[in-house]
C-alpha cells in the first residue's frame, strides 16, 4: 500500500508550531473531496491531537494524551534536521499502536512525501523490504534497531549492495548495538544514522544523537544524545536536585513534548507528571536511570522498575495478567520472564488446557506478548506481606520441565543433518539434537537471518526458507518436516496441473 501527499504542509526550516497550526489545509489520504465542502477545524496548541496507549503497571493500558503542540514540535524538528521534503519516502514497518508510526505518517506526509506500507505478511521479511526499498526509492528508514539488524544481516548474507537512495536512518525504541551503525554505513554510502529516544508520554522522541561512522572503542553503548528543540531532560536525585555530570540519577522530561497526562486517570497522571517546585515546571518521570556527560550528551543506563522490552516495545507483565484474568475460569494469574521467556502461572476453577487459554488471549495481546507456556498451579505463592512471591515462582519455573535439557536424540535424514550443521556453525555448538530449539540454544534474529541465508544457499528444498518459517519451526526436526511437507504439496500440485 502506498500513500502519497503532494501538497506541502510542513516546510523544513520554515514553519514553527504556531504557524503550522494556522494553516487551514487538509491532508487527503485517500479518495476525493470537494474543497468547497471542507470546513477547517481551528485547533489550539493545547488541544489533544491523539491518544496512544502504552503499558500500565496495573495491567490496564494507559491512554497518553498528546497535544498538537507536542506532536508538531517533534515532527518539525526532525523534518528540519533531516531536510525531509516531497522527494522523500519512508518504509512504514511500525504498527499503528507504536508511536514511531506517528512520524511515519504525519512527518512524511506533512512534508509532501510518500509512505510505503508493506503487506502484513511482509512485515518481518527483509527480502521484501529490500525489494520495496528499491522499487519505491525509500530514502527514510524509521524502526527499532532489531529490524535494521535483520536487514543488514540479510544483505551481508546475500552479498547485496545497499541502495544509494537511503539517506536517513532513524533508530529508536531499544538499545542500539554499537556494531550496527558501522554495518549500515558500509552498506548505504549516502546515509546518515541517528539514534533517538524518549517516551510515549513525551510525543514520540525527546532526544537525538548523530551517530558517527567510527564508534570510539571504549563506548559500550550509543549515547542518548541531546534534547530536541523546545524539549529538556533533567537527571535528578531522590531529593529532586540536579545530579552533577557523570552521576546517575532519575530521568525526567520537560518542554513542549510532555503530554497532558493519561486519559480518565488522574491518579496515574499525578504520579508521573510532576510539578517541580524549583521552577513550577511540569516534568514527566520516565522511570529510567541516566547521566549527563560533560559534553552535554545524555547516557541511558537502564530502567528503575522491572519492566521488560520486547522488540523495542515497553511491556508491563501486568498487561498479560489482565488479559488472562478476563477468562472467567482463571482465578489468579502471574506472568514471569524466565531466561528471556514469558511464562504465565495461573490458578483455575476447573481443568483448563494451555491451548484453550492461549487461544483466548491471542486476540487480546500482540504476538510478542504471548506467553510461551501456561502453567496451571493449585495456588500462587505469596510473600509474608501477601504479595505475589515472584522470586519463588521463578525458582520453581527454573527447575521445571520447560528448561530441562531435551532428550539427546540425534538428527536423522539428510535434511535434518544439513540443518543441524548450519545451526551448529552459526551458534558455535559442537553437538545438536533434533529436538533442540534454535532460540533456546542462543539464537536471535540476527543469527536466524544468517541461518536462513546459509540454508537457502544450500538449496535443500524447492521451498524458500523464510524467517517466519524458522520462527515457527525452531528445531531441526520441525523445520525438516515443514520443508518435506511443502515439497510433497508442491509435487502434488505439479501432478494435478499435468493431468489431462
Amino acid at each position: 500500500m502506498i500513500v502519497e501527499q503532494k501538497k506541502y504542509l510542513i516546510q523544513p526550516k520554515v514553519l514553527n508550531v504556531h504557524e503550522w497550526l494556522d494553516r487551514k489545509e487538509c491532508v487527503v489520504v485517500s479518495g476525493e473531496k470537494d474543497e468547497n465542502e471542507f470546513q477547517p477545524v481551528q485547533n489550539t496548541l493545547e488541544d489533544i491531537a491523539y491518544v496512544i496507549y502504552t503499558s500500565g503497571s496495573t495491567g490496564m493500558p494507559k491512554g497518553v494524551m498528546i497535544t498538537h503542540k507536542g506532536a508538531v514540535n517533534t515532527i518539525i524538528d526532525i523534518n528540519s534536521r533531516c531536510c525531509i521534503s516531497e522527494k522523500d519516502a519512508v518504509l512504514a514497518l511500525s504498527s499503528l499502536h507504536f508511536d514511531l508510526s506517528v512520524y511515519d505518517i504525519f512527518g512524511i506526509l506533512g512534508s509532501g512525501g510518500k509512505v510505503v506500507i508493506p503487506e502484513y505478511s511482509q512485515i518481518k521479511d527483509p527480502e521484501k523490504w529490500l525489494k520495496l526499498m528499491v522499487e519505491e526509492e525509500i530514502s527514510v528508514w524509521n524502526t527499532v534497531p532489531a529490524f535494521m539488524e535483520m536487514l543488514v544481516s540479510y544483505m551481508y548474507g546475500k552479498n547485496i549492495p545497499g541502495t544509494e537512495k537511503l539517506r536517513i536512518v532513524l533508530l529508536s525504541g531499544d538499545w542500539i548495538p554499537v556494531t550496527l551503525p558501522k554495518k549500515i554505513y558500509m552498506l548505504f554510502k549516502n546515509t546518515k544514522v541517528f539514534g533517538l529516544g524518549g517516551a510515549t508520554e513525551a510525543s514520540i522522541w525527546s532526544n537525538i544523537f548523530s551517530i558517527p561512522k567510527e564508534i570510539p572503542k571504549f563506548w559500550i553503548s550509543i549515547p542518548y544524545g541531546k534534547p530536541l528543540s523546545n524539549q529538556k531532560y533533567y537527571v535528578l536525585d531522590n531529593h529532586m536536585n540536579d545530579c552533577p555530570d557523570w552521576v546517575p540519577g532519575n530521568l525526567y522530561i520537560a518542554g513542549d513534548g510532555v503530554a497532558k497526562g493519561y486519559i480518565n486517570s488522574k491518579e496515574l497522571t499525578d504520579r508521573s507528571f510532576i510539578t517541580r517546585e524549583s521552577n513550577k515546571e511540569t516534568i514527566y518521570y520516565t522511570g529510567d536511570v541516566a547521566r549527563y556527560w560533560s559534553d552535554g550528551n545524555l547516557e541511558f543506563i537502564g530502567r528503575v522498575d522491572n519492566q521488560i522490552k520486547i522488540n523495542g516495545y515497553r511491556v508491563e507483565l501486568g498487561e498479560i495478567e489482565c488479559a488472562l484474568l478476563e477468562n472467567d475460569s482463571i482465578t489468579n494469574a502471574c506472568a514471569m520472564v524466565v531466561r528471556n521467556t514469558i511464562i504465565a502461572v495461573i490458578t483455575a476453577k476447573n481443568n483448563i488446557l494451555q491451548e484453550d487459554v492461549l487461544a483466548v488471549i491471542k486476540d487480546k495481546l500482540p504476538e510478542y506478548f504471548m506467553p510461551k507456556a501456561i502453567k496451571v498451579w493449585e495456588s500462587i505463592p505469596l510473600t509474608v506481606n501477601g504479595k505475589v512471591d515472584r522470586k519463588k515462582i521463578a525458582e520453581v519455573l527454573e527447575k521445571s520441565e520447560l528448561f530441562e535439557e531435551k532428550r539427546d536424540e540425534p538428527v536423522v535424514g539428510a535434511m535434518e543433518k544439513a540443518i543441524a550443521e548450519v545451526w551448529k556453525e552459526v551458534l558455535g555448538l559442537k553437538t545438536l539434537s533434533r529436538n533442540d530449539d534454535f532460540f533456546e540454544k542462543g539464537g536471535d534474529s540476527l543469527k536466524a537471518m544468517a541461518v536462513v541465508n546459509e540454508l537457502n544457499n544450500k538449496q535443500l528444498s524447492d521451498t524458500k526458507i523464510s524467517l517466519v518459517l524458522l520462527f515457527s519451526n525452531s528445531t531441526p526436526k520441525m523445520l525438516a518436516a515443514a520443508l518435506e511437507k511443502s515439497k510433497i504439496q508442491s509435487e502434488n500440485t505439479d501432478m494435478e496441473e499435468g493431468t489431462i
